[in-house]
């Protein structure tokens, strides 16, 4: 169910049945809503498993069932990354029937936490490789004055919050240009942050050597470019801008942080550097661009391990054995 947003022409495209309702909103008035919208699917289909990609969701659900007295639906949180685990715990605790993490190191989190071990399971995320190979360029390049093959360029690809830590990626960056001049670094992503990381580009003199291109919508010409992604994030619950530049061939310098590192195995798909270490980010890079026959086999390695771990089918077949535990485990 959705209250809406461009996907749903996708779907339609691809005669997939959808319910829209109005589960949009996060204060309480919203979620009065939302519970009753949920509770009018409840009675018009035969719906045995709500599976919920936000904790609203599975609040609205749960006061769903409540209201609906004839049949109550199984609920899953789909948890990809809380900002309170011991909120996110104790109230999933009894308003899911079962939760899954999209890395170990969140299921480890919420267990810390007071989450029953037996109502939680890891599911990876997955990344399309059959759409994520196209060498057409995006026209931002030639909008930003990014010449191709006349220099590295290399890229990072967030919302520009403070998480992210584009501060470390731009404070990298007087040092890679001391080895390589020719780089050009592109910043992909719209955000809060946007005029302050522009203005410190410009107090410590690299503004001519960075692109903030902002939100795009077409990654897939734009990866294919990318020598090097830098993931420089203060946490992460897994990381999907590592699986999509590893789905495009290339190596990966990235935070060893929260599930990062069940993505990116250092030292073979990419390098692993310390949180908030710009210097170890600055070597990582030198080191790869030094170094383009180790950064091709990482990238290598990386596609590879997309397409046999990283894969729609693994997911499918792990989320198939949830919901039949889920209908299985009915008191």
């Amino acid at each position: 169910m959705s209250s809406g947003g461009p996907l749903l022409s996708k779907l339609r495209d691809k005669h997939i049945d959808y319910l829209e309702g109005n589960v949009g909103g996060r204060n309480i008035f919203a979620i009065v809503k939302g519970a009753f919208s949920i509770r009018k699917s409840l009675e018009k289909y035969n719906i045995d498993i709500i599976h919920a990609s936000e904790p609203r969701l599975v609040i609205m659900s749960y006061f769903a069932n409540k209201l609906f007295s004839k049949k109550k639906s199984k609920i899953i949180w789909h948890d990809r990354g809380t900002l309170n685990h011991f909120l996110s715990a104790k109230l999933f605790n009894f308003m899911s029937d079962f939760i899954i993490t999209n890395s170990h190191y969140e299921k480890c989190r919420l267990l810390k936490n007071g989450l029953l071990v037996s109502k939680v399971s890891v599911v990876h995320n997955s990344m399309y490789l059959s759409i994520l190979k196209k060498k057409e360029p995006s026209d931002v390049f030639e909008k930003d004055n990014i010449e191709l093959n006349n220099g590295p360029i290399v890229g990072i690809t967030s919302r520009l919050i403070t998480r992210k830590g584009h501060i470390y990626f731009l404070k990298a960056i007087p040092q890679i240009i001391k080895y390589f001049n020719k780089t050009k670094f592109i910043v992909v992503g719209g955000g809060i942050l946007k005029e302050k990381l522009e203005i410190f580009t410009e107090k410590i003199g690299i503004k001519n050597k960075v692109s903030f291109v902002g939100f795009r919508g077409d990654l897939e010409k734009i990866y294919p470019f990318l020598d090097i992604l830098v993931v420089p994030s203060l946490y992460e619950p897994l990381g999907n801008v590592s699986l999509e530049a590893m789905a495009f061939d290339k190596p990966v310098v990235a935070s060893n942080t929260g599930g990062i590192p069940e993505v990116v195995k250092d030292g073979v798909t990419g390098i692993l550097v310390p949180p908030k270490d710009y210097k170890k980010i600055a070597e990582a890079v030198i080191f790869l661009l030094k170094n383009p026959d180790v950064a091709r086999r990482m990238g290598e390695a990386g596609r590879k391990r997309v397409k046999e771990y990283f894969n729609i089918e693994r997911v499918g077949n792990e989320l198939e054995e949830v919901y039949k535990n889920v209908m299985e485990n009915t008191e």
